[in-house]
C-alpha cells in the first residue's frame, strides 16, 4: 500500500498522475482522507486529500 497525497489540484487527475509516476497502471483506492464533493471533478484548494492505495498487478 502507498499513500498518495494532493493538494492546490484536481483529485483524480493528480492521482492519477502520481500513480503513473511510480509506474503504477493498475490500482485501487482502500481509503480517501479529506475531500468533500464530486469524485469525477473535485478540486482540492487549501485543504489535501489523501489516498491509501494498493497496487493491483
Amino acid at each position: 500500500m502507498f499513500v498518495l497525497e494532493v493538494a492546490n489540484d484536481e483529485l483524480m487527475e493528480s492521482l492519477t498522475r502520481q500513480a503513473k509516476e511510480r509506474g503504477i497502471i493498475n490500482a485501487a483506492i482502500v481509503s480517501l482522507i479529506g475531500v468533500a464533493g464530486h469524485l469525477h471533478h473535485a478540486r482540492i484548494g487549501t485543504w489535501f486529500a489523501r489516498a491509501h492505495v494498493i497496487n493491483l498487478d
